[in-house]
């Protein structure tokens, strides 16, 4: 009691002041300790906090993954992207995602990935993203059933003859076809707007609505024009499943010239050669790197079983392209030997391409002279109306000499 008096005369100012200077004189106290200990000591302590500091900044691994899982639901999207590739429309990433990958948003980039290895190791076929600002996706087929280098296994191949004469139109003229030099060019060949055709049906809906969903062709209007004037492009979809050499050497086939007498058209189709293959090598080396860091093609595409392709809804020409696949393994099998497996695996190919085009009615390797007559006609009603012997250009811009 006697202490407590004597502490409450003081006051409270005087109490807490010589509390805190013991506080300050053991800390004092414990530095001077720290201050004695050897350098070992310290740098040992300080290994230890950055250690553990190191431990806390570093990111929890990642959950395990269910493979098995991840390619069923990479099988389903196989199936699927087949489905609706009969379209041809492109395919949206969001229409995958809604439709098939569902709740595994956090591993689509993967499942999308796995697909695409089933498409080319079963099919033959690449899946391809052509446009990176809306996520559209194609299949391309990586056996070209044709010289125009066109996906021809199809029902509509007379509509992709008259195809391939527009691509030729508008490349031929400066990548780029007013609507008036089409219709000009398409009347010569008794095609008119308005008019159903007994192959094409309506045309212009055909050549501005259909071919412009599907992305083989763009159209547009001519800006400021009054009254409204539009051209057509080629299309995305247009630069992927063929390429200018291709439509050039298709134009120069049937006007039996040799590329080269068209210079300006030869050397940028050249160009365009060059720098595809430059973007499809660096496109299949970060494939490669990213397939390898997801281990696809180590074994785990077999995680969720054997797929019966043959029940899915897939179309007759992919169906056509799995039994010419098993054939040929087959025959692989029989042979033994490495050279003689190369064969069949070539034959394979060949085999495909052929089944697939039996399979669809129509294809457009089978109907290949159905081009080459429009064309003709094309060549022959331009030659008659807009040649002359200087080498000035007619219609849609083709050169004569």
């Amino acid at each position: 009691m006697a202490s407590m008096a004597r502490r409450a005369s003081r006051g409270p100012i005087a109490f807490w002041a010589r509390r805190a200077s013991r506080t300050r004189l053991a800390a004092w106290a414990r530095r001077a300790l720290l201050s004695l200990r050897s350098p070992k000591a310290r740098r040992g302590k300080a290994r230890r906090r950055a250690a553990k500091l190191q431990a806390s900044e570093e990111p929890e691994a990642p959950p395990s993954r269910d493979v098995a899982l991840l390619q069923g639901r990479a099988n389903e999207l196989v199936k699927y992207l087949l489905a609706k590739d009969q379209t041809k429309i492109p395919i949206k990433r969001a229409d995958m995602l809604k439709d098939i990958i569902k709740e595994y948003t956090d591993v689509y980039p993967e499942i999308i990935e796995r697909a695409g290895y089933s498409l080319e190791k079963v099919f033959g076929i690449q899946l391809k993203e052509i446009d990176k600002n809306d996520h559209l996706y194609i299949l391309l087929s990586t056996l070209e059933p044709t010289d125009a280098g066109i996906l021809g296994t199809t029902k509509d191949s007379p509509k992709l003859g008259l195809l391939m004469v527009l691509l030729s139109i508008i490349f031929m003229n400066g990548n780029r076809s007013s609507e008036a030099v089409i219709w000009e060019v398409l009347r010569k060949l008794g095609l008119r707007p308005g008019i159903h055709h007994s192959l094409f049906g309506d045309v212009k809906k055909l050549i501005t609505d259909e071919f412009v969903k599907q992305k083989y062709l763009d159209y547009a209007r001519v800006p400021n024009s009054n009254p409204p004037e539009y051209e057509f492009f080629w299309g995305l979809r247009s630069y992927h499943e063929t390429s200018k050499m291709k439509v050039l050497k298709f134009a120069c086939k049937v006007q039996k010239k040799d590329p080269k007498e068209w210079a300006a058209q030869y050397r940028e189709a050249m160009e365009a050669d060059i720098k595809a293959a430059a973007e499809a090598a660096a496109e299949a080396k970060a494939r490669a790197e990213i397939r390898a860091r997801m281990g696809i093609g180590l074994g785990s595409e077999n995680a969720a079983g054997p797929c019966n392709w043959d029940e899915a809804d897939i179309g007759p020409w992919a169906k056509a392209r799995i039994q010419a696949g098993a054939e040929a393994k087959a025959k692989a099998q029989e042979s033994g030997g490495a050279s003689t497996g190369a064969s069949a695996g070539a034959s394979a190919g060949a085999s495909a391409s052929a089944g697939a085009s039996a399979s669809a009615s129509g294809s457009f390797g089978a109907s290949a002279s159905l081009p080459t007559t429009l064309t003709f006609g094309l060549f022959s009603g331009l030659s008659g109306t807009g040649a002359n012997s200087s080498g000035s250009s007619g219609a849609c811009g083709f050169s004569y000499k």
